[in-house]
C-alpha cells in the first residue's frame, strides 16, 4: 500500500485558490465566447447565422438560426456570470482565511 501525507493546511489553502482562480479564469473566457462570435468581428462578413434571411425593420422576427444561437449565447452568459460569482465569493473567503490565520 502508498500512504500519502495530508496536504497541510497551507497547501490546501493554495490549491484551492490556485483552483478557484483557474475556475474564474474559465468562466471568463466562457463569458467572453458567448458574448461575441468571429463573424461579428470581422467587418464585411455574412452573419452564417442569419439563415438568409433580412431583418429590414426591428419589428420583423430573427430568423431562427440567429434566435436559436442568440438565446443559447444569453444563457451561456448567465450560467458563466453566475460562475464567475461563485469564484469570486471563494477567493474572498480565502482571502478572510488568510487575513485570520495572520493574525
Amino acid at each position: 500500500q502508498r500512504l500519502e501525507a495530508d496536504a497541510t493546511p497551507s497547501e490546501q489553502w493554495l490549491q484551492q485558490l490556485n483552483a478557484t482562480c483557474n475556475r474564474l479564469s474559465t468562466q471568463y473566457l466562457s463569458l467572453l465566447r458567448a458574448a461575441s462570435s468571429v463573424s461579428a468581428l470581422e467587418e464585411g462578413r455574412h452573419d452564417p447565422r442569419a439563415g438568409g434571411t433580412l431583418m429590414k425593420t426591428a419589428s420583423d422576427p430573427p430568423p431562427p438560426p440567429l434566435a436559436a444561437d442568440v438565446a443559447l449565447s444569453s444563457l451561456q452568459c448567465l450560467t458563466a456570470t453566475d460562475n464567475i460569482l461563485v469564484a469570486c465569493n471563494q477567493i474572498l473567503t480565502l482571502i478572510r482565511t488568510l487575513r485570520l490565520s495572520l493574525l
